[in-house]
């Protein structure tokens, strides 16, 4: 007998985890870019120190939704427990770089506003860094669930016969 409400609920988070990755990777790359030739520095540099603010929360949060969405289904799923375990590290990495991310931000708005320009440089490449990270590893898991989702039926115990 095979469960297909499992295997919905698994392509329906895919769907999410993949719109989740997208909007972060079209935010990181395109906005900036298009901030900066449209606005006139000052306005462009308070935008950007807003954006960046809400695009790291946003980022954290989704990452946390994720990982306690995986980490509660674990133990329901027919997915093996270790593979489980897996896909719920990569989600706690996810949301680890954001969260790191997320950390930094405040410290180059300090950086900015003291004037520190070498060291918001650096901090911004951290950031830089850290965001990338964190797209591959959304991406790493996506990878990971679109994986298994067709094996899903294989992992059902055989009904009894």
């Amino acid at each position: 007998m095979y469960h297909l409400a499992e295997a919905y609920l698994m392509a329906a988070f895919i769907v999410l985890l993949a719109a989740y990755c997208g909007v972060l990777g079209a935010g990181a790359a395109c906005r900036a870019p298009v901030v900066t030739k449209c606005l006139e520095a000052a306005v462009a540099d308070q935008f950007l120190i807003n954006f960046w603010l809400y695009f790291h929360r946003f980022a954290v949060a989704g990452g946390l939704i994720f990982t306690a969405t995986m980490t509660l289904a674990a133990s329901y799923s027919a997915i093996p427990i270790r593979y489980s375990a897996f896909c719920v590290a990569l989600g706690a990495l996810l949301t680890s770089c954001f969260y790191v991310g997320l950390s930094l931000v405040s410290k180059i708005n300090t950086a900015m506003r003291e004037q520190r320009s070498g060291s918001a440089a650096r901090l911004r490449r951290a950031d830089t860094v850290l965001i990338v990270c964190g797209l591959i590893v959304g991406v790493w898991l996506l990878a990971a669930l679109i994986y298994v989702l067709p094996g899903q039926f294989t992992f059902w115990p055989a009904a009894s016969l």
